[in-house]
């Protein structure tokens, strides 16, 4: 396969996290996509992005604030200004693709890849300022609620609970390194995946190491009302699109991805199926499928095609 003329144009692939991870968990995924035929003889920049309040974006002046809804015990909500993700991170990304290409006087190609709240932004953007990117690869956008195989509430009081009961500071590393090798929730990840999450989600204070995103704020994210893409807004795309979802989940409905594949053939691939073993989070629990996947969807864009300049 032909490479890029040097200097013709760059490839940038920008990756944006999920809600309660940070711009370094995408580190394994994007060793095993550098290492590809396809991208070694189309050779990209990556940019990785922490959202407001994630990562090195950490803010610990606000704790939070839980309420319930009526007397319902088991339906907590929580304030927070991170639960406004709707509203600030679309304005973070497109600030980011100005960034990116005021860097270089080249004609630059961005795609985008993102998981859950970073998926859900980058759709966002791209569908409403049609051709912000030139490929878009989703992991399960969190979206369409209506939509969803489990009722909203359902959903939001399940996660919003669980995210409650969470630990989110320790006195040493040895009950950091407990914590997270014995919690039912981080069972599936994958070894890798994990230390690359300590990169960046696990800080050092003066007294303790806690979470970069302590456990109530994160529960606010899934309190606010998530982003709609019904067809007629999909449509609105300027680049091809890939969804790609877990075998077990209940934060995204296939359909979607058939239907837009169904309706708008020129602009949305034809899903793959689930990626087997997998939940919501699958980028953190099969990084090698994730990125096959990654690459495959990439090869379908124009930008890995040809050596056209823009």
């Amino acid at each position: 396969m032909a490479s890029l003329a040097k200097g013709a144009e760059r490839i940038v692939l920008l990756f944006c996290h999920g809600g309660g991870y940070h711009k370094n968990t995408w580190k394994p995924i994007i060793r095993r996509i550098q290492q590809s035929p396809l991208l070694q003889a189309f050779p990209c920049e990556y940019v990785s992005v922490d959202l407001r309040y994630h990562g090195e974006k950490y803010d610990h002046s606000d704790p939070g604030k839980i309420l319930y809804e009526g007397d319902d015990k088991t339906s907590p909500r929580v304030v927070h200004p991170v639960r406004e993700w709707t509203k600030f991170a679309p304005l973070d990304i497109i600030e980011q693709l100005k960034e990116i290409r005021a860097k270089d006087d080249r004609p630059t190609r961005i795609v985008g890849i993102g998981h859950s709240m970073g998926a859900s932004t980058m759709l966002n953007v791209e569908t409403t300022y049609p051709q912000s990117f030139d490929g878009l690869v989703m992991f399960e956008p969190v979206c369409n609620a209506k939509e969803m195989k489990e009722a909203a509430k359902t959903v939001v009081d399940a996660m919003v609970s669980a995210t409650l009961a969470r630990e989110g500071e320790w006195d040493n590393w040895d009950s950091v390194l407990k914590h997270f090798t014995t919690s039912k929730r981080y069972r599936r990840w994958h070894k890798e995946c994990l230390d690359a999450f300590f990169d960046g989600g696990v800080i050092k204070t003066s007294t303790a190491f806690r979470l970069a995103l302590q456990p109530i704020p994160e529960a606010s994210l899934y309190c606010h009302d998530v982003m709609d893409f019904p067809l007629d807004v999909l449509a609105n795309v300027g680049c091809k699109v890939d969804f790609q979802f877990g075998e077990h989940t209940m934060m995204f409905n296939p359909q979607m991805a058939v239907d837009a594949a169904k309706k708008l053939p020129d602009k949305f691939l034809a899903p793959t199926g689930p990626i087997k073993g997998t939940t919501h989070v699958m980028v953190v629990e099969d990084p090698d499928e994730c990125a096959r996947r990654i690459v495959a969807a990439l090869a379908q864009f124009p930008a890995f095609q040809t050596k056209s300049s823009l």
